[in-house]
């Protein structure tokens, strides 16, 4: 019975709710080499929206400006720390559009061999889904293709510090689309704490 006591209480603890991960408070999307499209070999990367969810939010199937985290007018902005650029601002990253035509986050990867957006959150969250948006207008749906998405923490100066996670892409996006990237919640202290407690219990009787 004290058995399957401790296997009950276990299972509620495991399942009473999300794991907590660690804090980010920077998200980095940087193509890998060959990732550009149009316009020649490997000649531009694109972005036209970013968004960030805490691990409690189930996003909405499209943009969700309700819940998202990686918004302007949420704190959070956008900023290019390598590649050339072709055409929209770093602003465009954070605006809650998926951008079509020339406002589209572009970089040239042919002179800078790869491009990189960085996406200050404004302060550290347990971020569970990122998801990166193609342009909506259905051109040019190849520059949005291999690139890595790392997670990173503050470093206690308001500056980027420790990668928390890091995801990679191969393919192209989805046309009008968006790729989704979920982390791996890591269990509570709560939960562990209790799980602990037990065994000692269990061992003592």
């Amino acid at each position: 019975m004290m058995t399957k006591g401790i296997l009950a209480l276990a299972t509620l603890a495991a399942t009473a709710g999300p794991g907590q991960s660690a804090t980010v408070r920077f998200i980095e999307i940087t193509s890998l080499p060959g990732a550009g499209g149009t316009g020649g070999s490997g000649a531009f990367f694109h972005i036209g929206e970013v968004e960030a969810f805490l691990t409690t939010t189930t996003p909405a199937a499209g943009l969700d400006n309700a819940n998202d985290l990686a918004l302007a007018s949420a704190g959070a902005s956008g900023s290019t720390t390598s590649g050339t650029a072709q055409h929209g601002a770093d602003a465009a990253l954070v605006n809650g559009v998926a951008d079509t035509g020339a406002t589209t986050w572009s970089r040239n990867v042919t002179v800078s061999l790869e491009a990189t957006a960085l996406i200050d959150l404004g302060g550290s969250f347990d971020i569970g889904t990122v998801r990166v948006w193609q342009r909506a207008d259905g051109c040019c749906q190849d520059r949005l293709r291999n690139f890595t998405v790392n997670l990173l923490e503050d470093d206690g100066s308001g500056q980027v510090g420790q990668m928390v996670e890091s995801f990679i892409h191969s393919g192209q996006v989805a046309t009008n689309s968006f790729a989704t990237f979920t982390t791996v919640p890591e269990p509570s202290t709560s939960v562990l704490g209790l799980l602990a407690g037990l065994l000692v219990i269990r061992r003592r009787r």
